[in-house]
């Protein structure tokens, strides 16, 4: 079982932020023309609507109907919820008659997403934390407990009007949070000429005495007018020096016409990455290989001769250097009069570790007698695994593994670990470890590190002692003093950091001396 309180502090609203966070390898976006994967700037104290549409499929400029072309959104921010932090709300709309009409799958169910977003709490930018179809009794759900978020009531689904009922619940969210459902339709007969399309919505909220009618337009361009998808993607390169990086561009003709007369121009909006240079294969289509190898007043590079025919792409590379932290590259392609944009995203965090003993000794404490009546006594010592992420950019641990030595006389017994961040009390974990066949034990601690933050992971180790034994076996200098380089002195760990997205393997060497008992 497990309770919320409203509004968790920002440390908790990270956490479970990062338990549903992907991937920390370099990230690439392609944004077709018309068409944008990322979320966009949402008023945050109404209801709006807003559309797209994107033509660069060719059954999007044809004479049939076709779907996936365009789509209608509405947003409803949490500035609507009531105090509990929840809200019902209901969007109804007619469609446009012999214009589009709604994608119906069935009479329960709208082709589309419902997204719930909320802050980035390192960057503010908004992060998809759940999403659902929209379909009756569809539900948003995150996180290890798979809470939720929101739930699709009802839908009733024509192809001339569409009813759609949503709770959503935004109590333990991150304020400017909200949620946005992405509606498909399907065009009639688009055709190749610059078409406008309308969408009003009514929209009721359970918290307003009154509907509200937010109104959108979207414009389909002339399938001959200028039109060029821009993707991105990493380039692996093995042997690449540290803190260089590579990424593909890609141009692709979305447009019914030739592309001629553009320029392509990346530049760093984000980040210490500096751009080094530029390359685009322009032979297939009539011009040559061009390169910009000189980046003090920035990259660019012009078509030339070349004529790119539709639906075909150019293949281009942009080199960088200096990448550390968050880095966002966005270029730019001028064609026509118009500027389309495709962004790369290249993270790079850099963690360091350090091992540090909580104290230089420790003692040997009793246990009471065993089943023999002989004394039983143990020894105990802590020591923290730290990792600082020094960079904007957020990072991952990596495996741990601790390699104790244990002297004659001292059997490990094992380890009490419990795992924190050093910003607040927040501990997610806490485990009793028992070693493995070789004597090792494992740390599964591999989790989320925030920019600029700091994560320790907390060790007691425990060894039962033999008294009687190290005495006799003259051990006590040895356990009594801590000699670096000599891992047969003291009770001696070492702990081994595995390699990670900016973590060097390596190992690290803690040692606690036992203080002899009296009389021995």
């Amino acid at each position: 079982m497990h309770t919320h309180t409203p509004r968790p502090t920002a440390l908790w609203r990270r956490t479970l932020a990062l338990l549903l966070t992907t991937p920390l390898a370099a990230l690439a976006l392609a944004v077709p023309a018309q068409a944008d994967t990322q979320p966009q700037p949402v008023p945050l104290d109404q209801i709006s609507a807003s559309g797209s549409y994107d033509s660069a499929p060719e059954a999007c400029r044809g004479s049939a109907d076709a779907t996936d072309c365009l789509t209608w959104t509405v947003v409803v921010p949490d500035s609507l919820a009531a105090e509990d932090g929840k809200v019902t709300f209901t969007v109804e709309a007619d469609s446009q008659p012999g214009q589009w009409s709604w994608a119906c799958p069935s009479s329960s169910r709208v082709a589309g997403t419902a997204t719930f977003w909320s802050p980035d709490n390192q960057t503010g930018a908004p992060t998809a934390l759940a999403s659902a179809d929209l379909s009756d009794n569809a539900e948003l759900r995150y996180g290890l407990y798979g809470d939720k978020v929101a739930s699709i009531d009802t839908v009733e689904c024509s192809p001339e009007h569409l009813t759609v009922t949503v709770k959503a619940d935004f109590s333990y969210q991150t304020e400017g949070s909200y949620l946005e459902l992405a509606i498909g339709t399907t065009v009639h007969a688009p055709g190749a000429g610059e078409r406008a399309y309308d969408f009003a919505p009514e929209v009721i909220a359970s918290t307003r005495t009154a509907s509200v009618t937010p109104t959108a337009t979207v414009r389909k361009k002339d399938a001959a007018a200028a039109q060029v998808g821009v993707a991105t993607s990493r380039v692996e390169d093995a042997g690449a020096a540290s803190g260089t990086g590579a990424f593909a561009i890609e141009l692709r003709n979305e447009s019914a016409s030739a592309l001629t007369d553009f320029t392509v121009s990346p530049a760093v909006t984000t980040g210490p990455a500096t751009l080094t240079s530029l390359s685009c294969d322009l032979s297939p289509y009539g011009g040559q290989v061009v390169t910009d190898a000189d980046p003090a007043d920035g990259l660019s590079l012009d078509s030339g001769d070349a004529s790119v025919p539709s639906g075909q792409t150019v293949s281009c590379r942009a080199d960088l250097t200096g990448v550390v932290g968050r880095n966002t590259v966005t270029t730019s392609v001028t064609a026509g009069g118009e500027t389309f944009t495709g962004t790369y995203v290249d993270d790079r965090p850099v963690t360091t570790t350090a091992v540090t003993a909580e104290s230089p000794t420790t003692q040997v404490e009793s246990m009471g007698t065993g089943a023999d009546g002989s004394p039983r006594n143990y020894v105990a010592f802590t020591y923290t695994v730290t990792f600082t992420n020094t960079t904007d950019a957020a990072g991952r641990t990596s495996q741990v593994v601790l390699r104790p030595q244990v002297p004659a006389g001292l059997s490990l017994a094992g380890a009490w670990v419990e795992w924190q961040w050093q910003e607040g009390t927040f501990k997610p974990f806490s485990d009793f470890l028992t070693p493995g066949e070789d004597g090792s034990l494992r740390l599964p601690n591999e989790t989320a590190l925030f920019a600029s933050s700091t994560h320790t992971v907390s060790v007691t180790a425990y060894y039962d002692i033999d008294v009687a034994a190290v005495t006799a076996a003259g051990g006590w200098d040895k356990l009594g003093a801590c000699v670096a380089g000599d891992p047969t002195t003291g009770l001696s760990t070492d702990v081994d950091i595995a390699s990670g997205p900016g973590i060097e393997a390596t190992t690290h060497t803690t040692c606690t001396a036992v203080t002899r008992p009296e009389g021995q």
